[in-house]
């Protein structure tokens, strides 16, 4: 398994694997409820948004898959990236993803409309991403050991 997050606040565990599978837990028995299909590669960034979970592929598939955990079911899936989804990060505005990979590629994602609005570029991959206290900063940790702050408008 290469990333996990909890969901459904807290009641099941999601985890991807270099299967390209999804897997969902009941945290409670340990019991497996679900295995899901949609990505073509490993599965290599999880993310928790409220009643979604988005997932990253990595090379080729570099997907962003957003599933509705209601269901399980696929809620869209884009191609924003053209190499491994490496980090997705919610924005905490009920609306927007942001996404980040080995293509040096930051996007905004809008996963409601299923459309990116914004996208910006590293100087290298990106490894890592975090969304600062104050909701205002992405912080980036790259492939060359730099660390970059990208300030968000809304």
């Amino acid at each position: 398994m290469l990333c996990c997050v909890f969901a459904c606040s807290g009641s099941v565990l999601v985890v991807g694997g270099k299967d390209a599978k999804l897997r969902v837990f009941e945290t409670s028995t340990g019991n497996l409820l679900h295995t899901l299909s949609c990505h073509k590669a490993s599965i290599c960034s999880l993310c928790n948004h409220g009643s979604l979970v988005s997932s990253g592929g990595d090379n080729n598939c570099n997907s962003l898959v957003t599933w509705d955990v209601r269901s399980w079911s696929v809620r869209n899936k884009v191609q924003l990236h053209s190499a491994a989804v490496t980090c997705i990060v919610d924005l905490q505005d009920g609306v927007n993803l942001a996404s980040a990979g080995y293509d040096r590629k930051i996007n905004i994602f809008n996963h409601k409309r299923g459309v990116a609005i914004l996208s910006a570029t590293n100087k290298t991959g990106i490894g890592c991403m975090t969304l600062a206290g104050d909701r205002e900063r992405l912080v980036t940790s790259a492939l060359d050991n730099s660390i970059a702050v990208w300030y968000l408008t809304r």
